[in-house]
């Protein structure tokens, strides 16, 4: 978007936020006064790769009022094997040892785990 940076935009701005985007009208709250933050993410992003020790970093240090929620995002149909992956981990009770080692693999080792069969393996190994 193009904003004056002080979070004024422009004409054509405000067209699209108003067409795309439905503003808030305040912050929405929980009522017992906590703060959630959701982290959107897919596996095979270099940037998600990259921002996840920051996470780990910032978990650390959170307010207590605070709780970090990752979701993994499934904004094309490839990315959907992958989400299911890690919400299958969780529900194994594995999610702690899979999500990094998910990373390494398709970061690090350029391994190609893109299919149910492939992360099936990966899973058991």
């Amino acid at each position: 978007m193009c904003s004056d940076g002080q979070g004024r935009h422009s004409s054509l701005s405000r067209r699209l936020i108003a067409v795309h985007y439905k503003k808030l009208s305040e912050q929405q709250a929980e009522s017992s006064g906590r703060v959630e933050v959701l982290e959107f993410f897919w596996y095979g992003c270099p940037h998600c790769y990259h921002f996840e020790p920051h996470i780990k970093t910032g978990m650390k240090s959170k307010p207590e009022a605070a709780y970090f929620i990752h979701v993994p995002a499934a904004l094309n149909p490839s990315w959907v094997v992958h989400a299911r992956a890690y919400y299958a981990a969780e529900q194994l009770g594995v999610l702690d040892k899979f999500h990094d080692a998910l990373f390494v693999a398709l970061h690090e080792q350029r391994r190609r785990l893109n299919s149910v069969d492939s992360l099936s393996r990966f899973a058991a190994s």
